[in-house]
């Protein structure tokens, strides 16, 4: 989960909570309910001047809150198509704003909450909706989500829904042979999240010439500082390099005078690896001044994770290790059949 935007939503929390509205103001309840909700799915300190502002409000205004929320949902449009558009997108995030508005709403109105009038009424306009988007799969949901896809946790409302993308990779490519090139949405997923890998790399197999042309694609993005995955860097590396010749460390480019500020600051600079190859799992790296750390979550039960040789501790899934600040640093995962990522990332400061 994204450090970066806890700390956004915290910073938010606090600024409301020195300068709370007075009187009447439903933009500024609406938008204060989402904040809440937002802030504790991402188990943010919430402060209790907030809630109290919230609890204190009549319970008109916050039903009509809720049906704000609740309207805005139902009056977002899909697409007609199961192909994933702008539409999607404005659609889903709706969603989710509504889902942060339930939580927020379980908050105020604790053990009443099913009771309170209006949160039945969105719930189950969630529902409809959650039913609706079942045709485009979950990872298409959670891509369009853009940034608010950190929002998602354990037994979010999205996980729900099934694995298109997963049932297409699990087999032959989506695309038949032949048909030339992936999907501009597959590509993209590929080279950003590491998602689509079966899909993309086994037409780069069967065509020649698109391989030519994802190499290059990755290449240009990683060059303008656009988000690369560890799936495609990795891939774009071992196309790149001459059969025989051992594999070169990934290169990471880090803002280092960033991390060097961290010290003071205490922040970090957050390196999204997506999903990995080899095995199901997705990881970021974390870089504060002096000290790397490895946070994965595995969707599928792993035996052992290492950065920098040394052991990552599991708690359910999900694993986390930190190490001493290194220019090289191993990184190994490893399933219970045998299947072993074993690679090593070099942490290249930005020029």
């Amino acid at each position: 989960m994204s450090r970066e935007l806890s700390s956004q939503l915290q910073r938010r929390l606090d600024a409301f909570a020195r300068s709370l509205p007075e009187g009447d103001d439903a933009d500024r309840l609406d938008l204060l309910l989402l904040t809440l909700g937002d802030g504790l799915r991402l188990e943010c300190e919430v402060p209790r001047s907030v809630v109290r502002w919230l609890e204190t409000r009549t319970q008109r205004e916050r039903t009509d809150s809720l049906n704000r929320v609740r309207r805005s949902l139902e009056k977002r449009p899909l697409p007609m198509s199961d192909e994933p558009d702008e539409r999607l997108e404005l659609a889903v995030q709706a969603r989710d704003h509504a889902e942060s508005a339930l939580v927020a709403a379980r908050r105020i109105e604790r053990e009443n909450a099913w009771e309170a009038p209006g949160f039945e009424e969105l719930d189950e306009v969630c529902g409809a909706f959650d039913a609706a988007v079942e045709r485009f799969g979950r990872e298409a949901v959670e891509r369009a989500l853009g940034p608010r896809v950190e929002m998602l946790g354990p037994g979010h409302w999205a996980s729900r829904l099934p694995e298109r993308e997963a049932l297409a990779d699990s087999g032959e490519p989506a695309i038949p042979p032949g048909e030339g090139r992936a999907s501009d949405e597959a590509i993209r997923a590929f080279v950003q999240e590491g998602r689509q890998q079966r899909t993309v790399l086994g037409l780069a197999e069967l065509d020649p010439s698109f391989a030519d042309e994802l190499r290059e694609l990755v290449d240009v993005m990683r060059d303008s500082g656009e988000q690369v995955g560890f799936a495609a860097r990795r891939w774009a590396r071992d196309h790149a390099a001459p059969s025989g010749q051992s594999a070169v460390p990934i290169s990471l480019t880090i803002d280092m005078q960033r991390v060097a500020a961290d010290a003071v600051h205490a922040s970090s600079v957050l390196e999204d690896l997506g999903s990995l190859p080899v095995v199901s799992a997705r990881a970021h790296l974390i870089i504060e001044a002096g000290h790397v750390t490895l946070e994965l979550e595995a969707t599928e039960a792993l035996v052992e994770v290492r950065l920098g040789g040394v052991a990552a501790t599991n708690d359910d899934g999900f694993w986390s290790v930190r190490v001493p600040y290194a220019a090289v640093l191993a990184l190994l995962v490893r399933a219970p059949d045998g299947r072993t990522l074993d690679d090593a990332l070099e942490l290249e400061a930005s020029p």
